[in-house]
């Protein structure tokens, strides 16, 4: 069963990349701002688990959108100044901390709704504009296989962690 989970998200992931070669990085951008891994193993985990299990998981992804949004607005500034790779490290660093604070923040699940509303909002504001290439996104062989085995990797430690780990 896990195998058939994983074949959907590796399907997403084909599915973007077809995407992004014959569409271009706005393809790419529109079809990553949809929840290709988290919206099917979502509801993946409504097989196995019970619904009150998963709402808790769903609240507890919410809570992550806001630095998820976060790490693209930190990206998108550090990178034009740094290597990729420490852009990176800056990014994800902000990226924890932003999660740590969300986590601690005294508020309801409605406020952390809010939260999330307000930060897909703003954040794209906060992104310094740019125009992106013309034409298709040409991604190397094993970029892509890095990239799928990632997503992959963590859509199998979320199906497998889930029934036993606090959201």
């Amino acid at each position: 069963m896990l195998v058939a989970k994983l074949s959907l998200v590796a399907l997403s992931m084909i599915s973007a990349t077809w995407a992004g070669r014959h569409f271009g990085h706005r393809a790419v951008g529109l079809i990553a701002g949809f929840p290709l891994i988290m919206g099917p193993l979502i509801g993946l985990l409504l097989i196995d688990l019970p619904p009150k299990r998963v709402a808790d998981i769903c609240w507890a992804t919410l809570a992550n959108f806001t630095a998820c949004v976060g790490f693209i607005v930190i990206m998108a500034w550090v990178v034009v100044r740094l290597n990729w790779w420490l852009a990176l490290g800056v990014a994800s660093l902000g990226f924890l901390l932003l999660t740590a604070l969300v986590s601690v923040l005294p508020v309801s699940r409605e406020w952390m709704v809010v939260i999330g509303l307000v930060s897909a909002l703003v954040g794209p504001m906060l992104v310094p504009v740019g125009t992106p290439p013309a034409g298709g996104v040409k991604v190397p062989a094993a970029e892509f296989f890095c990239r799928l085995a990632a997503a992959l990797a963590m859509a199998a430690a979320v199906l497998l962690l889930a029934p036993t780990t606090p959201p």
